[in-house]
């Protein structure tokens, strides 16, 4: 039998709410077992940058 999460559609709603009445610009949602995951769109493109700046550096080692 299925497990029921310890929180309901409501409780990632208002999450949500939350987050955006903060000014925050939401990049993505994850529901991780009993866990709601915001990742800010600040948050996803500095990720971005530093992967890139990543790829780059590894580019240049090996010559690419």
């Amino acid at each position: 039998m299925a497990k029921t999460p310890s929180f309901r559609k409501n409780d990632v709603t208002r999450a949500i709410e939350a987050v955006k009445a903060g000014g925050i610009s939401i990049s993505r949602i994850e529901v991780v077992g009993a866990k709601i995951v915001i990742v800010s769109a600040s948050a996803d493109n500095a990720n971005d940058e530093y992967q890139s700046a990543e790829l780059t550096a590894w580019e240049r080692k090996h010559g690419g």
